[in-house]
Order: C-alpha cells, then sequence, then structure tokens
C-alpha cells in the first residue's frame, strides 16, 4: 500500500485559499451538533478548532447548558439551543428540527461529546440519511455508528471519519472487516485513524508520522475534528481537510509542547496554538 508522506508544501496546497474581499459568508458556515451535558467541554473544543481554522460562522446545536459554555469562550459561535433530554442530550424530537435547516450548512460535524443518548441515534440516522454537505462524524458519533454501521450506506453526502485505535476496532467489529482501507472503501469514505502515525485513507492515502504525547489528552481529538470540519466548510475536498487537518493540528501539539513540555500541556494550550501552527506554514510558503 502506498502513503504519500504530508509536507509543509503539500499540506499549504491543501488549505481554502483566503480572499481578503469576503465577508464571513464566503469563509463557509459549519454547523457543528456536539456536547452534552456531561461533555461541555467537547463543543467547546470543537468550536475553538474550527474558529481557529478560519471558518466564517460555526453554528453549536447542543442542550443549553452546552451553549452556554461555547458562548462564554466563544462569544462568535452562533447558537442553537436545544430542549434537554433526561440523558443530557437532546430530545430526539430535535433531529427533525435540524434536517430542516441543514440546507443552510457547508460542512456538518457530529459526535464530539454527544454521548450514547436518544437524541444522538436520531441525530445520526437523520443526517446520513438527508445531508448533503460534507459531514464529519468523530466521539460519540462513530460510538453510535457502531449500533448499525449500515447507516453508512445510505449517507447522500462525502463522509469523514475520525477514529481512534479503540473506536477504530469497534468499526472494524461493526462491519466485519479486516482493516481501516478495507472499510473507507466498502463504504466510500474518507478514514483518518489516528495514532502515534496517522493514516489517511480517501481518494489518496497520506501519512503523518510525528509522535508526540502532548497530543494525547482529552479534547485533542475535538479539536482535530474542528479543524478538519472547517476545512470542509471552506471547501477544501474530504481528503484534503483530512490530512491538513491531521498536519496542523500536530504541528499545534508541537508548538504547544516547545512552549509548556510534552507532560504539561493542557488541550487548551494546542487549541492556542492553531494560530502559530497556520502562520508558520503560510510564512514558510511565501519565503
Amino acid at each position: 500500500m502506498f502513503f504519500e508522506s504530508l509536507t509543509p508544501a503539500l499540506v499549504y496546497g491543501m488549505l481554502p485559499p483566503r480572499d481578503d474581499g469576503c465577508d464571513k459568508t464566503g469563509f463557509g458556515r459549519l454547523l457543528s451538533i456536539c456536547g452534552s451535558r456531561n461533555m461541555p467541554g467537547a463543543a467547546v473544543l470543537s468550536c475553538g478548532g474550527a474558529l481557529r481554522s478560519g471558518v466564517g460562522l460555526c453554528n453549536v446545536a447542543a442542550p443549553e447548558s452546552v451553549c452556554r459554555s461555547v458562548s462564554t469562550h466563544f462569544p462568535g459561535a452562533v447558537l442553537n439551543i436545544l430542549p434537554e433530554a433526561p440523558d443530557g442530550g437532546f430530545e430526539p424530537a430535535c433531529a427533525e428540527d435540524i434536517r430542516n435547516v441543514l440546507h443552510h450548512y457547508s460542512a456538518v460535524l457530529f459526535g464530539c461529546g454527544v454521548g450514547l443518548t436518544d437524541g444522538g441515534r436520531a441525530a445520526l440516522e437523520m443526517l446520513l440519511k438527508n445531508c448533503t454537505a460534507p459531514l464529519v462524524i468523530d466521539a460519540d458519533g462513530l460510538n453510535l455508528l457502531c449500533e448499525d454501521i449500515s447507516l453508512l450506506k445510505s449517507a447522500r453526502c462525502p463522509v469523514v471519519l475520525t477514529p481512534h485505535a479503540r473506536e477504530l476496532k469497534r468499526l472494524l467489529s461493526a462491519c466485519s472487516l479486516p482493516d481501516a482501507q478495507t472499510l473507507a472503501k466498502e463504504y466510500g469514505v474518507t478514514l483518518v485513524s489516528k495514532s502515534a502515525c496517522t493514516e489517511i485513507y480517501g481518494s489518496k492515502n497520506y501519512l503523518l508520522c510525528a509522535p508526540n504525547s502532548a497530543l494525547a489528552k482529552g479534547g485533542s481529538g475535538d479539536i482535530l475534528a474542528g479543524i478538519t470540519a472547517s476545512l470542509l466548510a471552506q471547501g477544501a475536498s474530504p481528503v484534503n481537510a483530512a490530512a491538513a487537518g491531521v498536519y496542523i493540528h500536530s504541528q499545534a501539539g508541537r508548538i504547544a509542547s516547545e512552549m509548556h513540555g510534552a507532560r504539561s500541556v493542557l488541550v487548551t494550550d494546542i487549541l492556542d496554538s492553531l494560530s502559530i501552527a497556520f502562520c508558520e506554514l503560510e510564512e514558510n510558503e511565501e519565503d
């Protein structure tokens, strides 16, 4: 199997262009269906990753407690407050409300911190059957998908899956397939197999081998999901958004590690380092 290694020049060419004459709608509209009562931070971190990566508008659809946390950290986020269910997620009936506004968005992110809730199940099924914009499924979205992976066959949109090793193992068990490449081909998805050496499977296969224990922190994957969804919303192809997201996320981890030491890096340090990672990439290409 051939993997192309990710380099700064290659990744720079994957980034959506920036036009100084555009307003916010020219840089995409992302719908982020993330977070639950027990995991509001997942919505905060994924929203932060998306905004730091250049999306014009990030709309977070979540229970009120989650939206309150997002608004505190990122007042520029747009909030779609959904009724909270007893399980801490949103009410299953909200899936229909979300379906009615899907046409407004250029990409959708689903799953970070939603929990294994009935509302999450209803939203996942609705998205795969109705969404036409590119869709990133991460974290609990992947765990819910394992309950009925046949839903992927009904997808009407490009899908990017971002599992870490344990989530990938569950996905492979759910579909009785031997490896990530086969899963990506069988279901026609772009798949990011996250590990110390991350593999991206899609219309092309990419590899980034840059081990860094600073990234081994809860919430790090939520940031990566936000970056990937943001680039999709801005017009990057699924495989380019996935590959560039992995590279930028890794570089932010490196920068945070150099500043704080890998042991002491907080997940918010990774988020705060995204701007430096983007600047380094762009400055190197301009030179």
